[in-house]
């Protein structure tokens, strides 16, 4: 479990590993595991970081979501900086499904394991706020729980509130932003007198 499984973990369950590359502060692992090209463990501090699966052969996206059991769940594309899509994320279960080859043949070359964070769950507010409201709204209520002092969550809330002209309760969410952050609070009041 990334963020969880200690190195002698992993070792215990997968032997030892067929390489160890030290990468920045941290190390990358590299198992093989039946019905896998290559399994690499990312550690930091003794503590398995993330886990990249990658497939003897590429699979369709639905293929690799419904052996994973993620068909039920609401992915968020995972998108690079020229804008290309280069997988999808699950935020629920810390799992990218990522392409192989051309992203519009969508099929999945390998599978990350992260631990699961807010930033996942804002990712995916990010990516479709104005369509799915109540959803988003779950999912900051979860990023709010993982990451409970993080104010972009009631400042998102505040937006998504507005949208759907719930005012009262988008000014509570301001509030709230403004309350964990007094600096701002108090930009805000010398641009307003």
């Amino acid at each position: 479990v990334p963020g969880v499984t200690s190195v002698a973990e992993v070792n215990s369950l997968w032997g030892d590993p067929e390489s160890d590359v030290k990468h920045g502060p941290g190390q990358v692992k590299s198992f093989t595991i039946a019905q896998f090209s290559r399994v690499e463990v990312h550690v930091f501090a003794d503590t398995v970081r993330t886990i990249v699966v990658h497939f003897e052969s590429p699979a369709s996206l639905e293929d690799a979501a419904r052996s994973m059991s993620l068909e039920a769940l609401r992915p968020v594309p995972i998108v690079a900086a020229n804008g290309n899509p280069v997988g999808q994320l699950y935020p629920e279960r810390g799992i990218s499904l990522v392409y192989h080859g051309e992203p519009t043949d969508q099929k999945v070359g390998r599978l990350q394991l992260q631990p699961i964070t807010s930033d996942a769950f804002l990712l995916r507010v990010h990516s479709d706020r104005k369509e799915q409201w109540t959803q988003d709204l779950a999912d900051l209520a979860t990023a709010a729980t993982l990451s409970p002092g993080d104010d972009r969550i009631s400042w998102l809330k505040a937006e998504i509130l507005t949208n759907q002209c719930e005012f009262h309760q988008a000014a509570l969410a301001i509030e709230k932003a403004l309350a964990a952050d007094p600096v701002l609070a108090s930009s805000l009041s010398l641009d307003l007198q």
